[in-house]
C-alpha cells in the first residue's frame, strides 16, 4: 500500500510539473501576439521577451498555473510608451483576466472600446494617461467584480468625457475610482451618483475636473452620507471657492482630504478622523482663518503657497497633537517662530521656508527630537544657530540658507549623525567646526556666500558620501591638501572658492 501511495504521489508530482512547463494556453498566447502586432511603436523594445510558447514568462504577463490561463496583464510605464492606433479587441479573448494595467501608454486618441465590458472577471482596470479620448463607454458598468477603476489623465485638454455616471452604480465592489483630468462636468447628478450609489467606495480622485461648488448640491448630500466609507477624497486643482463643501464634514470615515489648488478662503470644518489635509495653493488670508489647530488628529498638514499674512500662530486648542508633517512654505507669515511649536512632539518635517519670519531660531526647536527635515530658508532669521539643534539626531535635511544668521556653525552639529543635506548658504556665518567631519551620511554641503574665515578643517576629508560641496564666496585661507579630500571620491560637484594667497580651484 505504501508503495502504491508513493507511486501515486510521484505521478501527481510529474503531472503538476508538466502543467507548469506547458505554460499558457495557445489561445491566450495568440491573443497576446495579436495585441503586440497591433502596436505601431515599441521604442524601448519592451516586448522583446515575447517569444517562445510559454507566454507566462513574457514581460507584463502573469498566469494561474493551475488553469494555464493569463490572469494578469501589466504593461504600465512612465517612459518608453507603447503606441497603437487603438486597443486591440483580441484582448477580450483573455477570458480569465482579472488585472489589466495599460497606464502611461498611447492608443492614438481612440475611444475606450466597448469590448472592455465583456471582460467580466476584471477586478483591476487602469487605463490612466493611456491616450484615450471621447466619451467613456458605459459598458464598463458591466464589470461587476471591479474593485479598482482608474481612467485619470494628465492631459490638459480633458480628452476623456463622462456624459453620464449612472453606470458606475452597477460596480457593486468598486473601492477605488480615479477620474482626475476627466471631463465630468456634464454628467447629471454627479454628486448623487458618486456619494450615494457606490457604497463600497473607499478612494475617490476628482483632481483637475473643472468642478465648482455648484456641482455639489447640498440637498442630495444630507446626513445619510455618513453611512458611506470614503477614506480618501481628492478634489485638488478645481474651482471650489469660499468654504469647503459642507458634505465633507459628514464623511465620518474620511482620513485623507486634498483640496489643494482651489479657491478656498474660509475655515475648515472640524473633521475628527482626518489625518492628512492638503490645502496648498488656495487663498487663505491667514493661518487663523483656517482654524486648523482645532483638528487634533491631523498627521500631515500642507498650507503652502497660500500667501497667508500675519503672525505665525502656533498650536493651542488641543491637549495633544499627533502632527508629523507641517508644511507652511511660500506664504507671507511674519513675526518670530512661536515656541509653542514644541508641543508638536511627533513632528518629523517642518517647512517654514520663504516667509517673512524674523527674530532668532528658538532653542525650543531642539526639543522636537523626531524631526527628520527642518527647512527655514528664505526668511529674515538672525542671531546664531542654536546649539540645541544638535539634539535632532534623526535629522536628515537641515536648510537654514538665505537668512541673516551669524557667528560660528555650532560644534553640536557634529551630533547629527544621520544628516544627508546641509544648506547654510547666504548667511553671515564665520567659521566651520572640526566636528563637521562626523557627519558621515552627508551628501550635499553648501556653505557658499558666508563670511567663513580661517582654514578648511581636515576633518571634511572624512565625508566619504559627499557628492556636492560649495564653499564659494567666502574668505577661507590656508592650503588645501589631500587630507581635505582623503575619502571624498564620490564628489561630483566642487564649486570654486576664493582663498587668500592661492589660486582658485574648480573641478
Amino acid at each position: 500500500m505504501a508503495r502504491l501511495w508513493v507511486s501515486g504521489y510521484f505521478l501527481f508530482f510529474i503531472f503538476a510539473i508538466t502543467d507548469i512547463c506547458f505554460g499558457c494556453l495557445e489561445h491566450d498566447r495568440q491573443a497576446l501576439l495579436e495585441f503586440k502586432d497591433s502596436l505601431t511603436s515599441d521604442p524601448s523594445n519592451r516586448l522583446s521577451s515575447w517569444t517562445g510558447t510559454n507566454c507566462c514568462q513574457w514581460l507584463g504577463v502573469g498566469c494561474d498555473n493551475a488553469i494555464q490561463h493569463v490572469t494578469r496583464f501589466d504593461l504600465r510605464t512612465n517612459s518608453g510608451q507603447l503606441q497603437g492606433n487603438d486597443l486591440n479587441s483580441n484582448l477580450s479573448a483573455l477570458t480569465r483576466l482579472s488585472y489589466l494595467d495599460l497606464s502611461g501608454n498611447y492608443f492614438g486618441s481612440s475611444p475606450i472600446p466597448d469590448f472592455i465590458g465583456s471582460m467580466a472577471r476584471l477586478e483591476f482596470l487602469n487605463l490612466s494617461s493611456a491616450g484615450f479620448s471621447g466619451v467613456v463607454t458605459h459598458q464598463i458598468g458591466k464589470l461587476s467584480n471591479l474593485r479598482v477603476l482608474d481612467l485619470s489623465s494628465t492631459s490638459r485638454n480633458m480628452e476623456l468625457i463622462v456624459d453620464d455616471l449612472t453606470w458606475v452604480s452597477s460596480l457593486f465592489s468598486l473601492e477605488t475610482l480615479g477620474l482626475s483630468g476627466v471631463n465630468v462636468t456634464g454628467a447629471p447628478d454627479l454628486d448623487k451618483v458618486l456619494f450615494y450609489m457606490i457604497p463600497s467606495l473607499v478612494e475617490l480622485h476628482l483632481s483637475n475636473c473643472e468642478l465648482s461648488n455648484s456641482h455639489f448640491d447640498q440637498t442630495h448630500l444630507d446626513s445619510n452620507i455618513t453611512r458611506f466609507t470614503i477614506q480618501t477624497l481628492d478634489l485638488s486643482s478645481n474651482s471650489l471657492g469660499g468654504k469647503a463643501p459642507l458634505f465633507i464634514q459628514n464623511l465620518t470615515s474620511l482620513r485623507v482630504l486634498d483640496l489643494s489648488t482651489n479657491k478656498q478662503n474660509s475655515s475648515i470644518a472640524v473633521m475628527n478622523n482626518v489625518v492628512e489635509l492638503n490645502l496648498a495653493g488656495n487663498r487663505y488670508p491667514s493661518i487663523q482663518e483656517t482654524e486648523v489647530w482645532r483638528l487634533c488628529e491631523l498627521k500631515n498638514l500642507d498650507l503652502s503657497f497660500n500667501y497667508m499674512e500675519g503672525r505665525l500662530i502656533g498650536p493651542s486648542e488641543c491637549s495633544l497633537y499627533g502632527l508629523e508633517r507641517l508644511i507652511l512654505n511660500d506664504n507671507k507669515l511674519s513675526g518670530e517662530i512661536p515656541t509653542s511649536l514644541e508641543r508638536l512632539t511627533a513632528l518629523r518635517a517642518l517647512y517654514l521656508d520663504y516667509n517673512l519670519l524674523t527674530g532668532i531660531i528658538p532653542e525650543s526647536l531642539g526639543n522636537l527630537t523626531s524631526l527628520a527635515e527642518l527647512v527655514l530658508s528664505g526668511n529674515q532669521l538672525a542671531g546664531s544657530i542654536p546649539e540645541s539643534l544638535g539634539n535632532l539626531t534623526v535629522l536628515r535635511r537641515l536648510d537654514l540658507s538665505e537668512n541673516l544668521l551669524n557667528g560660528s556653525i555650532p560644534f553640536s552639529i557634529g551630533r547629527l549623525s544621520n544628516l544627508e543635506i546641509l544648506y547654510l548658504s547666504f548667511n553671515s556665518l564665520s567659521s566651520i567646526p572640526f566636528s563637521i567631519g562626523k557627519l558621515l551620511e552627508l551628501r550635499f554641503l553648501d556653505l557658499s556666500s558666508n563670511l567663513l574665515q580661517g582654514s578648511l578643517p581636515d576633518s571634511i576629508g572624512q565625508l566619504s558620501k559627499l557628492k556636492f560641496l560649495d564653499l564659494s564666496n567666502n574668505s577661507l585661507s590656508g592650503v588645501v591638501t589631500e587630507a581635505h579630500f582623503a575619502n571624498t571620491s564620490e564628489i561630483i560637484h566642487l564649486a570654486q572658492w576664493r582663498r587668500s594667497g592661492a589660486c582658485s580651484s574648480e573641478d
